[in-house]
Formats: C-alpha cells, sequence, structure tokens
C-alpha cells in the first residue's frame, strides 16, 4: 500500500525508516521483527557466516554504532542479513552450495588440525 506521502506501508503499519534510508529495503518494524531476514550482522560474522570476502563487504551498505568494546574505537559497521545472504547465494549458487562449502572448509580444518598433531 501507499499513503498519501509515498510511504509504502503494511497494512496499517509505516516503513521502518533506518531500513529505506540506509539499506533501500521497505519492511514495516512489525515485520522486520518477525523476519531474520532484517537482522544486522558485523562484518566477521558476514565474512565467517556466508563466505562473502572482505574486499566484496567493502561494498556492501552499512548502518554504524559506536563501538561496544571500546567507543574510542572505529565505529561498527553492521550489514543487513538479507544483503550477505543475497550476495553469499549469488556467489555459491544457493543454501546447499554456501552449505557445502561451509562443510568442505570445516573439513579442510578438522584435517590440518590432525596433521597438526601427528
Amino acid at each position: 500500500y501507499t499513503t498519501a506521502d509515498s510511504e509504502v506501508v503494511c497494512g496499517n503499519q509505516p516503513i521502518a525508516k533506518d531500513l529505506w534510508d540506509i539499506f533501500e529495503e521497505q519492511c514495516c518494524e512489525s515485520c522486520r521483527h518477525l523476519d531474520d531476514d532484517y537482522g544486522t550482522l558485523n562484518q566477521t560474522d558476514v565474512s565467517s557466516k556466508y563466505l562473502i570476502p572482505v574486499d566484496s563487504i567493502k561494498m556492501m551498505k552499512f548502518s554504524s554504532k559506536i563501538n561496544p568494546r571500546n567507543a574510542g574505537f572505529a565505529p561498527m559497521k553492521l550489514y543487513l542479513r538479507k544483503h550477505a545472504r543475497e550476495k553469499s547465494f549469488k556467489r555459491w549458487g544457493d543454501e546447499e552450495g554456501l552449505l557445502k562449502e561451509l562443510d568442505r572448509r570445516e573439513k579442510e580444518r578438522f584435517e590440518r588440525g590432525l596433521a597438526d598433531c601427528e
């Protein structure tokens, strides 16, 4: 639906303005909290869970917040899970491809660990 101000709404709820302003995603506050896609991840999680290289992550839209470890550090960048999934599936084909690659890397780490023990 659209309001007189051309603001997209879900039912009677206006869209989450920050999602639109930062990530250009239309979702109301109610749906946002029900859908995991609209959660945020830090760079480490995007890289490790979705196997996206740092150079590709730097191209993604992000929001910033004060670093929780130390306010004097650089602000923490948060990326939308939906965008991370899309970029990952584009790289690995789909969720199955991503899971296969995660599994392959885990087996490789395990085998390296065994080799180090010998």
